[in-house]
């Protein structure tokens, strides 16, 4: 019995350790919460953020564009604008050429209607290589600088501009000729 009553106490004493460990079981008063009272500060009192309601809000009309590895001024006309690709009266392809430096880029764009196929070939007619990066005007991608090709073909979703950016690699100048070919619907 004695021994029950030593095993019972000793258990009381652990649960009240315990207890009053995790402020469960106090002695005494107890004392309130803290609450959060602001403190006065000399932080002077906003000022008026709002636009003039005359004032217009600029509006993001950016044509997207990639971030490719490879950086460089587009040679591809002086103000850094893309060539427009023509296509001659009743034909469904057009070639371009051009010259690059190791990572030179030269942009081109061409309209297309929705559900035309489109084909573009990279063709390198001298130096260690390039690639493609192609879009849409919305911003759909096709073909990313990651995907390091040089041939591309599908179905256009709409009909709108659409980006080509032949990209030379960072090993040396490269020559080549771009072909692009759209049946028509």
């Amino acid at each position: 019995m004695k021994n029950k009553n030593l095993l019972v106490g000793g258990t009381l004493v652990v649960v009240a350790v315990f207890l009053f460990g995790c402020n469960l079981l106090t002695l005494g008063p107890t004392q309130s919460e803290p609450t959060n009272t602001p403190v006065p500060t000399d932080t002077p009192a906003p000022t008026d953020t709002s636009v003039p309601t005359d004032t217009p809000v600029p509006t993001n009309t950016a044509v997207p564009t990639q971030a490719p590895t490879f950086t460089s001024t587009p040679t591809s006309s002086s103000e850094g604008e893309p060539v427009r690709i023509q296509f001659a009266a009743g034909s469904i392809s057009a070639q371009e050429s051009g010259s690059l430096a190791a990572f030179g880029r030269d942009r081109y764009v061409l309209r297309a209607a929705k559900d035309q196929e489109m084909t573009v070939n990279l063709r390198i007619t001298s130096g260690p290589g390039a690639l493609l990066i192609i879009w849409g005007e919305d911003g759909s991608v096709f073909v990313t600088d990651h995907s390091e090709t040089t041939y591309w073909q599908g179905k256009l979703p709409l009909t709108q501009d659409y980006f080509i950016t032949v990209v030379a690699s960072p090993d040396g100048p490269v020559s080549y000729v771009l072909e692009v070919t759209i049946p028509p619907l």
